[in-house]
């Protein structure tokens, strides 16, 4: 098994297990508090279960961050003329995505009681502003990851239209295909 087909499963499994635990924690989450002794945050779980719960899913997220930031970083190296600094560029971006996951997992929240059907509303106890803050950034990080694939497979098309013009015989698809698949196999 290659490390592209490694991380290709890796991305599916974690993704399946963050969609599983997320309607799980539609279940098991209420407005009761759930304090561990070894904690100083106030979590709202209904048990212990919901906390660990909370806690795979919040990894298993990270998780599939840094699998599809890896992924990404292997596609932009085989189709960027293996480039190592945009191959590093989207792995740190997926790891500082990956950062900001965790914190927000372990980060204290609160219970703001909102009118039925709802009931309440869990929120960083933090500053929002900050909050809302790391949260923008965390999705600025992962979207830098894909632009920059996008805009290496942007150049490669370019020099494959580049070399038709010359008129050598490539067509775009498949010089996409051969370039971006050749160095998975």
């Amino acid at each position: 098994m290659s490390l592209a087909t490694g991380l290709y499963f890796l991305y599916h499994l974690f993704t399946s297990v963050y969609q599983y635990l997320n309607v799980a924690m539609f279940l098991i989450t209420s407005c009761k508090r759930y304090t561990p002794a070894w904690s100083q945050a106030a979590l709202i779980y209904s048990s212990c279960s919901g906390y660990i719960t909370s806690v795979v899913q919040a990894l298993s997220n990270s998780l599939f961050d840094v699998t599809n930031g890896g992924f990404t970083a292997l596609r932009a190296y085989a189709i960027g003329g293996r480039s190592i600094l945009l191959a590093s560029v989207c792995i740190v971006s997926s790891l500082l995505t990956c950062a900001f996951n965790i914190y927000d997992t372990f980060a204290p929240h609160d219970i703001v009681a909102v009118p039925r059907p709802v009931g309440c509303v869990i929120s960083p106890t933090k500053r929002v502003d900050v909050f809302r803050i790391m949260i923008i950034m965390g999705e600025a990080f992962a979207l830098v990851c894909n632009v920059l694939l996008v805009a290496a497979t942007w150049r490669h098309a370019s020099i494959i239209k580049i070399a038709n013009g010359a008129h050598v015989k490539t067509p775009v698809t498949s010089a996409l295909l051969r370039d971006g698949t050749l160095y998975f196999v």
